[in-house]
């Protein structure tokens, strides 16, 4: 349990890496306080010189950015990236490279409703655009299957789902009026079901995915 990701509960970006390291007995959470500008701190950015969260420390090893600690994280838990079958591997690495794509209409959307970024001008189109990347990220890596690794997740699922939690939440409906697709819901509820240590983005200190989308459904209807 030495593998620690440093990080906020309500990152989506940091979720993933917090649930997989939690869920492959790796290690587990260390909160960042980047309110306070913890990340611009000389520590910090010694561990990471981009001032970015989140960061993995375990032993001598210390690296930022999602993806890369995803796939440092996997092994401890070689079935979500089972580096024997390069060709499997292959595509999980599609689908998180191909993954920008849905982050770049997240942050559009998702993020407005978390008071990360600015409306957008059109809200209703960036969120049609929006849901339109997330199905072709679905269909594309998912199908007919439950997970992108097919019967159990794998290091794609990983990666998609706590962004995915976050835009089922009811804020998003009451903030910016977007509502996703009842098979997203069916996909991260899988997921939920699956994953014991999805409990991370439900409950956090009141910092969770869902505790902080709930703050922003309560302020738009103050």
């Amino acid at each position: 349990m030495s593998a620690k990701v440093l990080g906020v509960p309500a990152s989506m970006n940091c979720v993933g890496p917090v649930v997989l390291a939690i869920e492959a007995k790796a290690g587990g959470f260390e909160f960042c306080n980047i309110m306070e500008g913890a990340h611009k701190e000389a520590d910090f950015t010694a561990m990471n010189p981009y001032q970015q969260v989140p960061v993995l420390k375990d032993g001598e090893v210390v690296i930022g950015e999602s993806n890369a600690i995803l796939r440092y994280l996997a092994s401890y838990k070689p079935e979500v990236y089972p580096t024997d079958k390069p060709g499997t591997c292959a595509v999980i690495d599609f689908a998180l490279e191909s993954f920008a794509r849905v982050y770049a209409k997240h942050t559009a959307t998702v993020y407005v409703t978390f008071g990360y970024a600015g409306a957008a001008k059109d809200q209703a189109a960036a969120n049609a655009e929006y849901v339109a990347e997330v199905e072709k990220w679905m269909d594309t890596f998912v199908g007919d299957k439950t997970f992108a690794g097919g019967d159990k997740p794998n290091l794609a699922d990983y990666k998609a789902v706590p962004f995915f939690f976050a835009a089922v939440q009811p804020a998003n409906k009451k903030v910016i009026g977007l509502e996703m697709p009842a098979k997203v819901k069916d996909y991260v509820d899988a997921f939920v079901a699956a994953v014991g240590a999805s409990t991370f983005m439900e409950s956090a200190g009141g910092y969770s995915l869902k505790e902080y989308a709930a703050t922003k459904e309560v302020a738009a209807s103050a």
